[in-house]
């Protein structure tokens, strides 16, 4: 009796553990050849497409990520969300110091050449080489944000020209890559357009 009670004990176990990481892995971006294959939980087919023909780039992104650019700046557009199911975070860097919403932020700044060059040469930020798209990427972490954890930076580039995409976010600690899933989607979309 013992050992039958053992052994439903352990299949239940182990029938935990698998349910676990099929969860787990199951709705996580996983990486073939080092390119995103993504599974279309989120629905990218109906998401908003960004395009810019002077530059010569395009992606698409969720209709819920509101999208910037500078009219003075106009080498960075701004992907944000701001997620109002968490608690605030203190966030140091406003006029006065002030707690808000956790905001993820993915940036992509234009051709910046030298010092994207610069920055492959020494290679102190362990940079990976990947394939996206048929597109040669650099992807590596940068400095921790200042309330949670590192930014991860692509860079993109084809053809001499450069683009960089950068996740970043003011959130907890625990919560920092929520959103990565989401930046790993808009890479897998992007592409350089003539």
């Amino acid at each position: 009796m013992k050992t039958k009670i053992f052994l439903i004990v352990l299949i239940l176990i182990i029938l935990t553990i698998i349910s676990f990481f099929i969860w787990r892995f199951w709705s996580r971006p996983s990486f073939v050849d080092g390119t995103p294959y993504l599974r279309d939980h989120s629905g990218i087919s109906k998401w908003q497409t960004y395009s810019n023909k002077d530059i010569g780039f395009e992606f698409k992104y969720p209709p819920d990520w509101k999208i910037k650019s500078d009219p003075a700046f106009n080498e960075v557009i701004t992907l944000e969300i701001a997620d109002l199911t968490q608690k605030k975070v203190f966030f140091p860097f406003g006029v006065e110091d002030e707690y808000i919403y956790p905001i993820y932020t993915i940036h992509f700044q234009i051709d910046r050449k030298k010092y994207f060059e610069d920055m492959m040469t020494d290679n102190h930020y362990d940079i990976q080489k990947i394939e996206l798209n048929n597109i040669n990427t650099y992807q590596f972490k940068s400095a921790a944000a200042p309330s949670s954890g590192s930014a991860i930076v692509s860079l993109l580039e084809k053809d001499g020209r450069y683009i960089s995409v950068t996740y970043i976010a003011y959130a907890h600690v625990e919560t920092h890559f929520k959103f990565e899933h989401v930046y790993n989607q808009i890479l897998s979309t992007f592409k350089f357009i003539d």
